[in-house]
């Protein structure tokens, strides 16, 4: 997948799996005992992007007819996942390949299995479906489907012990996702709300909102006080990325923000707020200086 990039130098070349799915199914997982070498039928799937769900049909398996299992364990069942592999792009800051920022452990994958089944006689056909839960805010991902083969063996209490390395995995199928719009475009740290709504970010927001009625009569300062520590402001994508919709006027805002000892050194950091015609907004902030608290504190 790698070498179908032809626009990056070597050792840059991306891994965008989205634009080649076909590559990888049919993939063995295994080296020597194959998936394939045991269940010998054609297995029927689909992957429903839109639903985030997949649907596997397997065919009734009969030992030495279409299944051809290579040990003497009792049980066997079947297994299928249903994962969101991202796109793989090389970042030449870091020097490292890395995945969309999106990607943590909330996109994982989910997997579901069938009966234990004895593996002397075989098993009926059989239909297993699953569903993830949600799919990533934009493209550059794609589902993967995978089935696998479980043997294990019968315990006195009717409970069936799956034994380690004896099963066997392939990749079914790969359908590169698609993106969406979410119903509010950026989540910034005071819920979600967005810029353009007249919302600041941060505990200073509803300080922000009261005097936007006094701003009409020019920059308007306050000060805040706060005993927490001081942290470096998280950006939202709304407030990283600036979109200069047409002009109007102009209304700044500046909040100081400092513990309430007084006497004592502390970090004080002044945040600005640039808003125009409530369409366009930048949000600057200060670099920590040591200052000293000598009078009252608002």
């Amino acid at each position: 997948i790698q070498k179908q990039d032809s626009t990056n130098a070597l050792g840059r070349r991306a891994i965008e799996l989205s634009k080649h799915p076909k590559l990888l199914e049919g993939f063995q997982l295994n080296k020597y005992t194959t998936f394939d070498s045991m269940v010998r039928s054609t297995l029927t799937w689909s992957i429903d992007v839109e639903k985030r769900s997949a649907k596997v049909e397997i065919p009734a398996l009969v030992r030495d007819i279409n299944f051809f299992p290579n040990n003497r364990h009792s049980k066997f069942n079947i297994t299928i996942s249903l994962g969101i592999v991202p796109d793989f792009t090389f970042n030449p800051g870091t020097g490292k390949f890395e995945h969309p920022k999106w990607y943590t452990t909330m996109y994982g994958c989910t997997y579901t299995s069938s009966a234990w089944y004895s593996a002397l006689k075989g098993s009926p056909a059989t239909t297993l479906e699953l569903a993830l839960d949600q799919l990533p805010p934009q493209a550059g991902y794609s589902l993967m489907l995978g089935i696998g083969i479980c043997f294990g063996d019968s315990l006195d209490d009717g409970y069936v012990n799956q034994i380690n390395r004896a099963g066997a995995a392939k990749i079914l199928g790969i359908v590169a996702g698609k993106g969406f719009e979410r119903e509010s475009e950026s989540e910034d740290v005071s819920g979600g709300k967005d810029v353009a709504d007249g919302n600041l970010p941060g505990s200073v927001a509803g300080a922000g909102a009261e005097s936007l009625d006094d701003a009409q009569r020019g920059e308007q300062g306050a000060d805040l006080s706060a005993s927490a520590p001081l942290k470096e402001p998280r950006l939202s994508k709304k407030m990283r990325e600036k979109t200069v919709m047409k002009s109007g006027p102009s209304f700044v805002y500046q909040y100081t923000v400092g513990n309430t000892n007084l006497g004592t050194p502390v970090e004080e950091v002044t945040y600005s707020y640039t808003i125009t015609s409530v369409l366009d907004a930048t949000w600057h902030y200060g670099r920590p200086e040591t200052a000293t608290m000598l009078g009252p504190t608002r």
